[in-house]
């Protein structure tokens, strides 16, 4: 249940103009407590690096806010798979 909802995110941040406000942290929680499920499917990686990259280059008000934030769930990423090899097939 808690996947499905994750693949709702896109779509939510889309909707608010690609500013994620608290869903950072949401998807922080994602990273930190699903890390195992979300080495298992790429795909939830590859989605979640998809909307840092949104986020880090939208072009809607408040860029400076929003850039920056995608920048943090990049960081996010990073700090979450560092030593493993779970990013190679998204940064590969």
């Amino acid at each position: 249940m808690q996947w499905e909802i994750f693949n709702q995110f896109p779509k939510v941040l889309e909707k608010q103009k690609f500013q994620f406000s608290n869903m950072l942290d949401t998807i922080n929680y994602y990273c930190t407590y699903g890390k195992l499920d979300m080495e298992k499917n790429p795909y939830l990686i590859e989605l979640t690096a998809k909307m840092a990259e949104a986020a880090l280059f939208t072009q809607h008000a408040n860029q400076t806010i929003n850039n920056s934030e995608g920048a943090i769930l990049f960081q996010v990423l990073f700090q979450t798979f560092r030593g493993t090899n779970a990013l190679d097939l998204v940064f590969g």
